[in-house]
């Protein structure tokens, strides 16, 4: 497949503001991700799928947690659907847009969805049952908007998943991205919290990564 170089935020000065540095790498990343052809999205999809269900923590674990995608994100609409294949249980969030919370249903059969706050998919819990706590999610799968090879990531701005995965530490973290979205560095602030991993169609970043790309 055609490889695109990644992106760099990198400014000729870098701001001094963390706010400004994430805004304009939150620009670029999200340009960058628009600029990819629907089928260099297809294609890549595929491999970042095939690399996370190879992942030996996702094939132990009992509860993955992801978002439900919307283009251009990568998507994970095939993911959930092979997780459930394989029996695992797929959990999905739901927005409190008053607490910046999020709150994690099952999707099991029967299981409806409707339009959250944001315009995205998310559990109606009135079909969904009772949230799933915190201490049983093994794996969290999170949108990433631009992350750096450390793993920082930046998302829409509103630290929704930074405020989840803080409450959240037992749980392994992995972002999904196209490489393009990579930036040099993400600035950071004190509530920022790194993913443990991101997976993108080239390759992993995160510690072992290049044990699991061997």
């Amino acid at each position: 497949m055609r490889h695109f170089p990644p992106r760099s935020c990198a400014l000729l000065e870098p701001p001094a503001d963390p706010v400004l540095g994430k805004r304009i790498a939150r620009r670029d990343a999200l340009d960058a991700r628009a600029s990819l052809p629907l089928a260099y999205r297809l294609q890549a999809d595929r491999l970042v799928c095939a690399r996370l269900l190879q992942l030996p923590a996702v094939l132990g674990a009992h509860s993955v947690a992801l978002y439900l995608s919307r283009a251009p994100e990568v998507d994970t609409w095939e993911l959930a659907s092979q997780l459930r294949c394989r029996g695992q249980r797929v959990l999905a969030p739901r927005a409190i847009p008053c607490s910046r919370d999020l709150i994690f249903h099952a999707l099991d059969s029967g299981a409806a969805l409707r339009t959250g706050p944001f315009g995205i998919a998310e559990p109606d819990p009135a079909s969904c049952g009772e949230p799933v706590s915190r201490d049983a999610i093994d794996v969290v799968i999170a949108p990433v908007v631009a992350f750096d090879a450390s793993c920082r990531r930046i998302g829409m701005g509103k630290g929704y998943y930074d405020r989840f995965l803080a409450g959240c530490p037992l749980a392994l973290s992995i972002g999904l991205a196209y490489e393009i979205q990579r930036v040099d560095a993400i600035p950071v602030e004190p509530h920022d919290r790194p993913l443990a991993l991101v997976a993108t169609e080239i390759r992993w970043y995160g510690d072992g990564a290049e044990e699991m790309d061997a």
